[in-house]
Parts: structure tokens; C-alpha cells; sequence
């Protein structure tokens, strides 16, 4: 399972990642800062939206936590 994490500490509140994934941001009325409604997004499509925004924050807040691959049992 994949997990969004937001730095509110580095988000400038330019709200791109509201405009590439509002099932998923959302900004506080006060600050602007990122709000996260859906820390654990399961469908490919949103996901990829998600990376999106990631790549476009332009202070780089967001990140996205995945689980490392299986590690390969074979011994050949």
C-alpha cells in the first residue's frame, strides 16, 4: 500500500496538487497550506494523478511512500 505525505512546513500553497488531484488534496481555508483527504489512494488512475502533482509541487512537499519490492528468494 502506498502512503502521500505532505511537509506543511515547505508547502507555499500554490495549489497544483489540488488541481491535478482534488479526490486526493485539498487546501486549508486559512493558510493554504495542503490538505490530504485520501493518505492511501488504491486506484491506478488517481495514483498516477497523484505522481503528477508530486512532480509539479513547486516546494516539493509532497512525497510518495511505497513498499519496497519482495526481496527474490532464489538461490540459484
Amino acid at each position: 500500500m502506498i502512503q502521500v505525505t505532505a511537509d506543511l512546513a515547505r508547502c507555499v500553497g500554490a495549489g497544483q496538487c489540488v488541481l491535478t488531484e482534488p479526490a486526493v488534496f485539498d487546501q486549508d481555508e486559512e493558510d493554504g497550506t495542503v490538505v490530504i483527504l485520501d493518505e492511501t489512494p488504491r486506484d491506478e488512475t488517481t495514483i498516477t494523478r497523484v505522481r503528477q502533482a508530486i512532480h509539479i509541487c513547486p516546494s516539493r512537499a509532497l512525497a510518495l511512500a511505497e513498499p519496497a519490492a519482495p526481496a527474490r528468494t532464489d538461490t540459484r
